[in-house]
């Protein structure tokens, strides 16, 4: 089965755990929080996986071992969401 769920993103960094492979379909204010967010696509048959995403402001240094996956615009900012690469 495959759904689409919400992360929200309250601090700058955030662990979640999720159905592994889950696809990162937007990154945006969360029209109910104005809280930056991500909705990620799942399939709930895949065992669960924790993932780690960070929040850095335009001009902030930016995590080496991250890769980008979405940028937002909430007022003057713009914030740049990144997944902290998985460690074996």
């Amino acid at each position: 089965m495959t759904v689409v769920y919400k992360y929200p993103l309250r601090s700058p960094v955030v662990s979640v755990e999720m159905p592994d492979g889950g696809a990162i379909r937007l990154v945006a204010r969360d029209p109910a929080s104005v809280n930056p967010a991500i909705w990620v696509e799942h399939d709930l048959r895949q065992p669960a996986v924790r993932r780690t995403f960070l929040v850095f402001g335009t001009g902030m240094e930016v995590e080496a071992e991250s890769t980008h996956v979405g940028s937002l615009i909430a007022g003057d900012y713009v914030w740049h969401v990144y997944e902290r690469h998985r460690t074996a």
